[in-house]
């Protein structure tokens, strides 16, 4: 996939582009496909396999895994404990996934997600190497 993006060279973005004018300082790389849906205001809850308290409270910015592109941001507003079979199930039309059981197990953390905002144009930015999930910009 190929996206015009808009190349990310200052820490400070306050540009009449975006929402809002902020300082970007982490991103979570996530599928284009589970991306689409957070930006649209579809998923409300993000399943991952550890728990996050350094970001809580804060927005965040939102990358495609594979693109080095920013598409947008969203609150973080808490991380749930681990999921039980049941929360799983009652949850399942915020978290979008169709798996029968948590997809971490007894490690599956749902992130609490509100306030989507989709950029215009995404922000490029230079991927770390060994960064997987989050990273600092």
């Amino acid at each position: 996939m190929h996206f015009s993006c808009i190349h990310l060279y200052c820490p400070l973005i306050s540009t009449p582009h975006l929402p809002h004018p902020c300082r970007p300082k982490t991103v979570l790389v996530l599928k284009q496909w589970w991306l689409d849906k957070i930006l649209d205001g579809h998923k409300t809850l993000e399943i991952r396999s550890r728990p996050v308290q350094k970001h809580l409270g804060k927005r965040i910015w939102l990358a495609a895994s594979g693109t080095g592109a920013m598409f947008g941001s969203v609150e973080l507003v808490k991380c749930t404990v681990p999921l039980t079979q049941g929360q799983w199930h009652e949850m399942q039309n915020l978290h979008l996934v169709a798996e029968v059981t948590p997809s971490y197990g007894k490690n599956t953390y749902a992130y609490v997600l509100r306030n989507p905002q989709r950029l215009p144009s995404c922000i490029s930015f230079e991927r770390k190497q060994g960064a997987v999930i989050w990273q600092d910009v």
